[in-house]
């Protein structure tokens, strides 16, 4: 790969002031879309060097990384983005000590990055069109191998319209991330309720309640002694909220990584369960370390997973286990008017403020979902599985059953479960019994 001339020899002589590098070596890129020919460009964020400015992706090598390792690792931690790419080499930027490798990184379709805080906004371009103000490493980059990444997008234009086998979707699409409000709030609350740092208007490093590195914002781990000075002169509000969604995303990358790891498969995970290991990776850093409790929340043994879930600092228990028990492993008192004989199985927080419970009777079985705070009850699922059982009455006993709970504890039902999860075979018999009792259906 060839190195390019010193800094000064591309700018003639008038070298900007003020230019940093943290290390001595980093690695970056840009995207190109094979469906469109276009570039995608960052633009840095108030608290990045050179803000404001137009430029590539990337940062640091870490450790024993190779360039295009790095750079790998910073698409996916600066874009959110991990589908298939094809990485080309276009040449290194030099100044005195300081190298920044370059790469062309190219992927099927366009997509929307998920931006950390390094980044405040994003634009993909004709190659040509650029944006100002450019980043003096961009212009570096066009200046010394723009012949070369003209030369890729022809060859994409001739061919894209033959190109099929590599057009697969990219896994992320989406400029917004994908936390609900609720589980952004809890995590604020559970890692920084007091706003430790923050004054007046400006969020500073602090020591961290658990001991270990410094943080800054809501739990974010202050790398390094680099990144503590840059710091150092405070983040504002927007930045630490785009900082929480980075590092929120990368630990939900890391739960994947790690069930995959600890099972030796790919396990899908619902909302509950992934808030659930993300909060513990965001806090710890993996999940490796409970082996039991994950294995209790990936399987739903929420019995299990309430006796091990929970986190110390050295022998000091974590106040934070105290929030994470009421908010997802909380089991609600037995409701007023359940059947006698019949199995009733709490399924734990499975929802926004809503208890799920399965009861299971000899023949059938069904399952509810119960909102305390509004008293609104969600029928889910009701069926005899043995064919030989069916048509006997089993079903229509069990709601009979669960419409008297529901008028018991002064409940309403909401119809929007059974008309849309292919329950609509037990309509009638749920209207006609909510009318015998007086249930209000919503």
């Amino acid at each position: 790969m060839p190195v390019s001339p010193k800094y000064n020899d591309f700018f003639d002589g008038d070298e900007p002031e003020g230019h940093q590098y943290w290390g001595d070596e980093a690695a970056g890129c840009i995207f190109v879309a094979k469906d469109t020919g276009r570039i995608l460009l960052a633009q840095r964020g108030e608290e990045a060097e050179e803000p404001g400015t137009w430029g590539t992706w990337g940062g640091k090598i870490d450790g024993d990384e190779t360039p295009k390792e790095a750079v790998a690792r910073e698409v996916e931690e600066e874009t959110g983005y991990d589908g298939i790419v094809k990485i080309h080499p276009l040449y290194v930027f030099q100044d005195g000590t300081f190298k920044y490798h370059n790469f062309l990184v190219v992927v099927p379709f366009e997509f929307t990055p998920q931006l950390n805080w390094e980044n405040e906004n994003s634009v993909w371009v004709e190659y040509g069109k650029w944006p100002e103000p450019l980043h003096f490493g961009l212009e570096a980059l066009l200046q010394h191998a723009g012949p070369k990444i003209q030369k890729v997008i022809a060859l994409l234009k001739k061919k894209r319209d033959t190109l099929k086998e590599m057009d697969a979707p990219p896994a992320i699409v989406k400029s917004a991330h994908s936390f609900s409000k609720e589980f952004l709030d809890y995590i604020k609350s559970a890692e920084n309720l007091n706003k430790k740092g923050y004054k007046g208007g400006v969020w500073y490093p602090h020591a961290s309640a658990e001991g270990g590195k410094p943080t800054i914002g809501y739990g974010h781990k202050i790398k390094d002694k680099a990144e503590l000075k840059r710091l150092k002169s405070g983040l504002s509000d927007r930045t630490v909220e785009r900082m929480l969604l980075s590092d929120l995303e990368h630990a939900k990358r890391q739960v994947y990584k790690d069930i995959e790891q600890m099972f030796g498969v790919k396990v899908p995970l619902d909302t509950k369960q992934e808030e659930i290991l993300t909060d513990y990776a965001f806090n710890l850093g993996n999940i490796q370390g409970f082996p039991k409790f994950v294995r209790a929340v990936v399987d739903k043994d929420w019995e299990t997973a309430g006796k091990e879930y929970k986190r110390f600092a050295g022998n000091k228990e974590l106040a934070r286990n105290k929030a994470f028990f009421n908010k997802y492993l909380r089991m609600e008192e037995a409701l007023s008017g359940s059947p006698q004989g019949i199995k009733i199985e709490p399924q734990g927080l499975i929802d926004f403020g809503v208890y799920g419970y399965k009861w299971s009777a000899p023949h059938s079985y069904l399952s509810f979902g119960h909102d305390p705070n509004s008293r609104t009850f969600h029928l889910y699922m009701i069926q005899t599985p043995n064919e030989d059982d069916r048509n006997q009455g089993h079903a229509t006993s069990l709601l009979e059953h669960f419409i008297r709970m529901v008028k018991a504890n002064g409940g309403t039902l909401d119809v929007g479960s059974y008309t849309t999860s292919g329950m609509a075979f037990a309509k009638h018999v749920i209207e006609r019994l909510a009318n015998q009792y007086r249930v209000r259906l919503v």
